[in-house]
């Protein structure tokens, strides 16, 4: 029984673990980003507006975005997205961020075509970009999930596409938490320098890969015990309010400025 009182010698080699760290950052930013959508409160005016005449509004306001060739006109309605961005409790910082960085890749792409061309015709694509960037995000943090998905049969988008897209959405929260629980589980067990780690990152895809094709034929066999018939009902709910109102006329006043100018 010597043994147990002598003491151990070894010492592990020493690993930063930046590779599993910035995997399990990964897969918390994509989880907290579909988790997050539950938690979405509705204070406030951006928060208020009815789903559906969001998601209409987005599509609006792209299509005349990519049809207008006024600068004056875009670098207002970017003025006016970036005071709406403003209005976000929390996020105005990350969608800014996210959106001048679409608006920098694109400049440095069209920059040389100013001198190649010497034409500054081309300096409308990034503002076009900024402007796309700015509404997508805003909606993607002001609706959740379920009320995108819901929307989507307002404008008759097939069932089979809203269905795929809500249960993808599903999906991807549940596998990533596995694959998250895999690599704590690795990250645990690893003492020392993990030689090996692309192959340990194979290894938790073909798990994740194992799994969701069992969880795919639970589902069918779910879906075929209760008679799915491939009709997504979904209830639209299409009650609107005093904000909504004042949107709508905002999106009128945004329409007719793209005629004037």
């Amino acid at each position: 029984m010597d043994w147990l009182f002598k003491e151990d010698d070894f010492t592990p080699k020493e690993d930063k673990d930046t590779f599993t760290d910035k995997t399990v950052k990964a897969l918390l930013s994509v989880a907290s980003n579909i988790r997050r959508q539950d938690f979405i409160e509705r204070h406030g005016f951006l928060y208020s507006i009815n789903p559906a005449l969001k998601l209409l509004s987005v599509f609006v306001l792209i299509i005349f975005i990519s049809l207008s060739k006024n600068i004056f006109f875009l670098l207002s309605l970017d003025l006016l997205l970036i005071f709406c961005t403003l209005l976000l409790k929390n996020s105005s910082g990350k969608v800014l961020y996210f959106s001048f960085a679409a608006f920098a890749f694109s400049f440095l792409m069209i920059f040389p075509s100013i001198f190649i061309y010497k034409s500054f015709n081309s300096l409308i694509i990034p503002v076009k970009v900024f402007g796309d960037i700015v509404i997508v995000n805003i909606f993607s943090i002001t609706t959740k999930w379920k009320d995108i998905t819901n929307s989507l049969k307002l404008i008759y988008v097939p069932d089979i596409f809203i269905f795929i897209l809500d249960i993808a959405i599903i999906y991807i929260y549940i596998l990533g938490d596995l694959a998250l629980n895999m690599l704590y589980a690795l990250k645990i067990r690893t003492v020392g320098k993990l030689d090996k780690k692309y192959s340990s990152l194979s290894n938790i895809i073909g798990n994740v890969f194992i799994q969701s094709k069992l969880m795919s034929d639970e589902m069918y066999s779910a879906m075929e015990l209760r008679g799915f018939t491939g009709e997504y009902k979904r209830e639209i709910n299409l009650k609107l309010n005093i904000y909504d109102f004042i949107f709508i006329l905002v999106i009128i006043f945004l329409i007719s400025a793209y005629f004037f100018f």
